[in-house]
Formats: structure tokens, C-alpha cells, sequence
């Protein structure tokens, strides 16, 4: 996604990725996000960012890393985002140790209409 020139991204990829999650999961805008990343220390530790007067990129930053998530997921097929989503769920289950091979019938009748069934 980055140029075959040597040199080096404006943004820790994580960090950017990061904040492309944060975004989504508050529904904030891009100026609150920003506010909250200058204000809140909750969102600056989930960014790892531990100085106050650190900020280790500029707004366009995130513009052009989502542009580049759009023209590499058009060129190639593949959504890297996706990519992250299944490896951090493939994580949890691990670290967890749950087992996705058998579904629970609770939940898989929870649309059943219980009405229809006597008591017999």
C-alpha cells in the first residue's frame, strides 16, 4: 500500500488502523475523533499514545490511509480490514478457548415460534 521509494509512512499503520475502529464503533466525526484524540486519555492509551503533547500524525494522515485502503481493496479484491477483524476474532477465540464448532440451540432457535409446541 506504501510506495516502493524508500521512505517512511506518516503514521503508524496500527495507530491508523486503530483510530479507523474507534471512529466506527463511537459513530463520532473525524473532528471528534480528532478532539477526542487531543482530550481524552482513554483514547490516546488505546492509541498508545502516552505523552500529552504527542500526536504522531497530521488529520491528512487519515484521509490518505483510507484512500489507500479503498484503491488496494479495488485493485486487489481484498479488504484489509477484514483481514484485521478475522485475525483479532481468530485471537479472542484462541485466547479464550472457545470452540465456534457447535452452536448452542438457544441460540439458534431463538426465532422458533414456541407457541406452536404443546406441553407434551
Amino acid at each position: 500500500m506504501y510506495s516502493e521509494k524508500r521512505f517512511r509512512p506518516s503514521a503508524p499503520v496500527n495507530t491508523l488502523v486503530a483510530l479507523l475502529i474507534l471512529k466506527h464503533r463511537r459513530g463520532c466525526s473525524y473532528e471528534e475523533l480528532l478532539n477526542h484524540i487531543d482530550f481524552d486519555l482513554t483514547t490516546r492509551l488505546a492509541l498508545d499514545l502516552h505523552g500529552l503533547d504527542e500526536t504522531p500524525f497530521v488529520e491528512r494522515a487519515i484521509f490518505n490511509f483510507q484512500n489507500r485502503l479503498a484503491a488496494h481493496a479495488a485493485k486487489t479484491g481484498k479488504n484489509l480490514l477484514e483481514r484485521v477483524f478475522d485475525g483479532l476474532t481468530q485471537q479472542q477465540l484462541e485466547a479464550l478457548e472457545l470452540k465456534t464448532s457447535i452452536q448452542r440451540a438457544d441460540s439458534f432457535l431463538t426465532a422458533s415460534n414456541i407457541r406452536d409446541y404443546s406441553r407434551l
